[in-house]
C-alpha cells in the first residue's frame, strides 16, 4: 500500500512568474515569429494604396470617372491583366 504525497516544486530562480512562463515574449507564446510579423507589416503595406483607390470609390466625384473612362481606364486595366499574368506565370 502506497501513499501519494502532494510534493510542492522546487522554487525556481525567477520566481513563480518566471516558472509560469511569462518570461517568453508575447509573440512567442501566441505563436507568431518574426517572419510572421514581417508578412503582416509587408501585407499591410502593399494593401494600403489599394484601400486608399477603394475608398475613393465611394466618394462623389464630378465627373472624375467619366473622364477616366473615356481617356485612360482602358489601358490601365489592360496593363493590370499583364502584369497578373506576367506575374503569374
Amino acid at each position: 500500500m502506497t501513499t501519494d504525497t502532494f510534493q510542492t516544486p522546487a522554487p525556481t530562480p525567477g520566481g513563480p512568474v518566471q516558472a509560469a512562463g511569462f518570461h517568453s515574449s508575447l509573440w512567442q507564446r501566441i505563436g507568431f515569429s518574426g517572419w510572421t510579423l514581417a508578412t503582416l507589416v509587408i501585407a499591410a503595406l502593399v494593401t494600403l494604396p489599394v484601400l486608399a483607390v477603394i475608398s475613393r470609390v465611394f466618394v462623389p466625384t464630378d465627373g472624375v470617372w467619366q473622364h477616366l473612362v473615356d481617356t485612360v481606364l482602358a489601358e490601365y486595366l489592360l496593363n493590370t491583366v499583364r502584369l497578373v499574368f506576367g506575374v503569374g506565370v
